[in-house]
């Protein structure tokens, strides 16, 4: 389902999830799986929202968590598989994202405008799905290729 990262996205993998320890030197489905399951925490979250630019309520939403829960959990507290992979996916996406538009604000804004691609809903709007994930980032790939609808 998700896509695999390059490996110099891969590197920069640390600043924008901060996991627990730090990723195999290259991309692996391992290494993915190891940090679904246990290396990555409420301060995975918290990096996330920083680097993305992103308000937290939004990110919560996508990870299927409360802010409220965000907020209180220790930073330590490892996320259970199903946050832990959606994180990973959406970083991976933002990754990708920031890469094809230069810089990740320049992403946030096309991921906030109505896109014909997508029925006309925002692409951040399908951003609380696997599926979703994997559709705006397909899309990406297009655009980086210059592939338009």
């Amino acid at each position: 389902m998700f896509f695999f990262l390059t490996p110099d996205l891969w590197k920069t993998l640390p600043e924008w999830l901060e996991p627990q320890e730090q990723p195999e030197a290259e991309p692996s489905l391992t290494g993915m799986v190891r940090l679904t399951e246990s290396g990555l925490t409420n301060a995975s979250i918290l990096a996330f929202v920083r680097r993305s630019n992103l308000p937290q309520r939004q990110v919560a939403h996508w990870i299927d968590l409360s802010e409220r829960t965000i907020q209180r959990d220790p930073r330590d507290k490892v996320l259970r598989r199903s946050v832990a992979d959606r994180l990973l996916g959406l970083a991976q996406l933002f990754m990708r994202g920031e890469e094809v538009f230069g810089e990740v604000d320049r992403f946030n804004t096309w991921l906030g405008r109505p896109n014909a691609v997508f029925g006309g809903k925002e692409p951040g709007e399908l951003l609380g799905s696997t599926f979703g994930i994997s559709w705006v980032h397909d899309e990406l790939t297009r655009l980086e290729h210059g592939v338009v609808a």
